[in-house]
């Protein structure tokens, strides 16, 4: 399978991807993936938009302060421009990372699997290095 066609982009198709690369793959109950990695990944098939999310919530100290959270988001989305950092105004527990990938025209598989290689690599390495405090 060396290239999907946008039509045949769906949900099910992006799990057995998933699958192939020998990930371990659940379904939550809106039906979307939860990929497991060194994070849990949300991976979103939106076919109305033609874009697959890829979004990762960070459990993080509640305790912390609301501005070190926001100085530690925006620390990581000045360095770290490959995917966006962001914190939920209605959580405290927690700061998201997201990224999208287009299917427009069509997808090649491997490019769904390295892209989500990629997106949790920066996110744990970006923690790693800038998340001491609220992690």
């Amino acid at each position: 399978m060396n290239f999907i066609e946008e039509h045949d982009v769906d949900t099910d198709r992006v799990e057995a991807l998933f699958k192939q690369a020998y990930y371990s793959v659940s379904r939550d109950e809106d039906d979307d993936l939860v990929v497991s990695d060194e994070l849990s990944v949300y991976v979103m098939v939106q076919e109305s938009s033609k874009r697959i999310r890829y979004m990762a919530p960070i459990h993080v100290n509640e305790d912390a302060e609301r501005a070190e959270k926001l100085e530690v988001v925006n620390r990581i989305n000045d360095e770290y421009t490959f995917c966006r950092v962001y914190l939920p105004s209605d959580r405290q527990d927690m700061i998201g990372a997201d990224l999208e990938l287009t299917f427009e025209g069509g997808i090649i598989p491997l490019h769904v699997i390295s892209l989500f290689r990629k997106f949790v690599s920066s996110v744990t390495h970006s923690l790693l290095e800038h998340g001491e405090g609220i992690t």
